[in-house]
């Protein structure tokens, strides 16, 4: 249920974990200089049918080069102590050397608690990972060498990679002076009225050309844009979403309006065997007002809460024997073992290799799905899927990161595609696929990581829409 698609930004929104909030952004807490910001709050979702569905498919990054010595948070006692989120920043930008944004965390003192806890503990266990920065006006830490968690005297948390940011973030909180508040900030006239809004998200910095590169449809999209803001709400009958794309002028904005009503009328036409996601895609509307855009959808909260429910479904079925060598579902196409030993005990580009699969019939819908299996040191980590049609032409490309997993988690890694794969969180795991395309013959490449420090063994096999489901 996952796009790139900008212009399908409400749907993927919709469906994320952290979605689904009571977010009355509170304007005197942003700074007046800030360009996009976007405001959440855990503890409605908490107490929400949806939140209890979505919350458990949250995950945190682990702090440290590897499983073996890293320290892992356990998301859900600390999203427990969470009870706002407030994001914002300046600009968008994937240079690293233009650090930008600050995340403020309100809570318990618990929050507190628990995150020093984290980060002391890694301070000991991994000193590489995580130091103590002396020179900011507040304890705080670095960590990877990237980013600086805050922990000033009041309930918060100030998570950023720029120190001016993170010191300026703390001096309006205190004061209030400088904020949005002022109604001065062109963010204000962007935001919806804080009475209906779960989710409220807004910016007004057109995206640097790093990330509108190309000549698709989301590409051209970001290149017409000027400003956007996305409002959810959500409640035990209907969940709204309505995105809005502000572009420079009116003949811009009704080729805007033509390019995401395209791509909407392609993603309601999209062959899926769940009616929920069906119904949802084509519940998008499109239309434009003067030079803004916009993008609405309302769907029955059930529905969503059964979208959901059915995503996990099939991980859920399979991560009740992610412990031992379990015999993989559907038709097997290949096993075999990491074993050239070509990378280093530690995941290294070196480590990369490649597992070529031929002449694999696929049918519209298949389930392709990945196992694997730990042995020592060695995860089983997995990069990311291709699947080459039998007429040549561009791969699909399918990564890890975003399948379903049961046994597995992402780990952000910079010689990774897109710079994240996967690595297992127990002795055996799954991630698996539909495959989108029309019915066909096909190669399939795996790409996965080889170590030195045990013989992980992968097996790949696929399920056709027209098999029985694995009995329990």
């Amino acid at each position: 249920m996952k796009t790139s698609l900008l212009p399908l930004l409400a749907l993927g929104l919709v469906l994320q974990p952290l979605a689904f909030l009571r977010a009355d952004l509170d304007p005197s807490i942003v700074p007046e200089n800030a360009r996009w910001v976007v405001s959440l709050d855990l503890e409605t979702l908490r107490q929400s049918a949806l939140g209890k569905e979505l919350l458990p498919l949250v995950d945190l990054p682990s702090i440290g080069p590897g499983p073996t010595v890293s320290i892992r948070p356990d998301p859900q006692k600390l999203l427990a102590t969470i009870t706002t989120a407030t994001a914002y920043g300046t600009r968008f930008s994937k240079d690293e050397k233009e650090p930008d944004g600050v995340l403020l965390l309100q809570g318990t003192a618990d929050l507190r608690t628990l995150a020093e806890a984290y980060v002391a503990q890694a301070t000991v266990t991994t000193p590489d990972a995580a130091r103590e920065l002396k020179e900011l006006p507040f304890e705080a830490y670095l960590l990877q060498n990237k980013v600086i968690l805050g922990f000033p005297k009041e309930p918060i948390v100030l998570i950023g990679r720029s120190k001016a940011q993170l010191v300026q973030a703390l001096e309006v909180f205190r004061t209030h002076r400088e904020s949005i508040s002022r109604g001065k900030s062109p963010l204000t006239a962007l935001l919806p009225k804080p009475s209906a809004a779960c989710l409220v998200a807004a910016g007004v910095v057109p995206l640097q050309n790093d990330f509108a590169t190309g000549d698709g449809p989301q590409a051209r999209v970001l290149q017409m844009a000027n400003s956007g803001s996305l409002s959810i709400s959500t409640d035990a009958t209907t969940t709204s979403a309505h995105l809005t794309l502000g572009a420079n002028s009116e003949e811009m904005a009704e080729k805007l309006q033509k390019i995401i009503q395209g791509v909407a009328a392609m993603a309601s036409l999209t062959e899926t065997r769940d009616k929920d996601l069906a119904a949802f895609l084509q519940s998008v509307r499109v239309q434009r007002t003067d030079k803004q855009v916009s993008l609405a959808l309302t769907y029955p909260t059930e529905g969503i809460v059964r979208m959901v429910k059915g995503m996990n479904s099939d991980t859920t079925h399979i991560g009740n024997h992610v412990t031992g060598h379990r015999a993989p579902a559907g038709e097997v196409l290949a096993e075999w073992a990491a074993d050239q030993d070509i990378g280093q005990p530690a995941p290294t580009q070196e480590g990369l290799a490649t597992r070529t699969i031929e002449d694999i019939p696929l049918k519209n819908g298949t389930l392709v799905i990945l196992t694997g299996h730990r042995d020592q040191g060695e995860h089983a980590r997995i990069d990311y899927v291709e699947i080459l049609p039998s007429a040549g032409g561009q791969p699909l490309r399918f990564e890890a990161e975003n399948m379903k997993l049961s046994g597995y988690r992402s780990e952000p890694l910079p010689f990774a595609s897109r710079g994240k794969l996967i690595l297992l969180t127990h002795e055996t795991g799954t991630a698996q696929f539909e495959f989108p395309g029309a019915d066909d013959t096909c190669t399939l490449k795996v790409r996965y990581v080889d170590e030195t420090d045990g013989k992980a063994t992968f097996t790949v096999s696929i399920q056709t829409p027209d098999q029985p489901a694995e009995s329990e």
